[in-house]
């Protein structure tokens, strides 16, 4: 694992720069960090050609400052998690994709997390927040994979449709 804090820059942004320009894959690449998966039969210059591979990365990207770390919503935050049909019923329902931004209130039919921590931010069956909308949009502008969205980009979303 690879502490990039330092570097002003994300894991992901540091773990896209490797592909693009080594051929580099990491395992995982977050906000602060990046994991590589090293067997135990690697040679040690392949490990010193990674560890050249990545100094050179942090040399051209680095900036001034440390990356911030997302927070997640959490009830400490001012709002509760609003189960309002069960999850199943929301899943199977009949659905309509909206703007995010026109989410908030709706019941969402998606389960949408980002890894790690891999728990998800939003299951099917909860009245979308805006702290959660606010939180999945950060982690989608640092980089992050939302896993689940059924819009990679995050400029909409599957909620219930209303009756009506």
């Amino acid at each position: 694992m690879i502490d990039v804090r330092g570097t002003g820059r994300t894991g992901y942004e540091i773990a896209e720069a490797l592909r693009s320009s080594y051929d580099v894959h990491a395992e995982l690449p977050m906000q602060a960090t990046i994991v590589f998966v090293v067997g135990l039969g690697e040679s040690a210059a392949a490990l010193r050609r990674l560890a050249g591979d990545i100094d050179e990365v942090v040399k051209r990207l680095s900036e001034p400052g440390a990356t911030a770390p997302i927070v997640p919503p959490s009830a400490s935050l001012g709002y509760e998690i609003d189960v309002a049909v069960p999850p199943r019923e929301a899943f199977l329902g009949p659905a309509e994709q909206v703007p995010v931004d026109a989410a908030v209130g709706r019941i969402s039919c998606e389960s949408i997390a980002s890894y790690p921590p891999g728990v998800p931010a939003l299951l099917p069956g909860e009245r979308i927040a805006p702290e959660t909308i606010a939180y999945l949009r950060e982690l989608a502008a640092s980089g992050a994979r939302l896993h689940g969205a059924s819009d990679p980009e995050f400029a909409t979303i599957n909620v219930l449709r209303e009756p009506g």
